[in-house]
């Protein structure tokens, strides 16, 4: 498994959510049925970066990305139609009522009623999401299957 480096902000911030050095919740995914369709990229990302809530780096407290497995429970969690990849839930960003995505790349997706992509990598996609700044994100036109920046 290859490890994932994380830059040292990204890497505080979870680590004030519960993270640790060589963390393995690998048990607490048994009950995600489809979890076995995940790659193993984003597998192997869950068992040491999952079932934790991160909040943004300036934010109030009701602001938070939750990567709960609760959250992968009895729901749609693999989505192949939905844009030019194929795409996993790996958490919810309780406050906007969106879905948090991953491809076999682990770069970071929301969906709500728009799907957009944050950055190329999953570090990338984090620094979006913990400074909540979504100015170069992308869209994806559903209608001309192409991703789109909507400035």
């Amino acid at each position: 498994m290859e490890k994932i480096i994380l830059n040292e902000k990204l890497k505080t911030s979870f680590i004030k959510a519960g993270w640790y050095e060589n963390r393995d919740i690998s048990n607490r995914y048994l009950k995600v049925k489809d979890l076995k369709h995940f790659p193993e990229t984003i597998r192997n990302f869950l068992f040491e970066y999952g079932d934790l809530i991160l909040k943004p780096y300036e934010s109030d407290h009701f602001n938070e990305y939750d990567f709960s497995t609760r959250l992968l429970k009895n729901q749609t969690i693999i989505f192949k139609n939905l844009c030019d990849v194929e795409l996993y839930k790996i958490g919810d960003w309780l406050k906007e009522n969106t879905m948090i995505l991953c491809d076999n790349n682990l770069t970071i997706y929301l969906y709500d009623e728009m799907l957009s992509k944050l950055g190329n990598s999953l570090q990338e996609g984090f620094e979006f999401l913990l400074e909540m700044n979504f100015k170069n994100q992308l869209y994806w036109d559903f209608q001309n299957k192409e991703w789109t920046n909507l400035e």
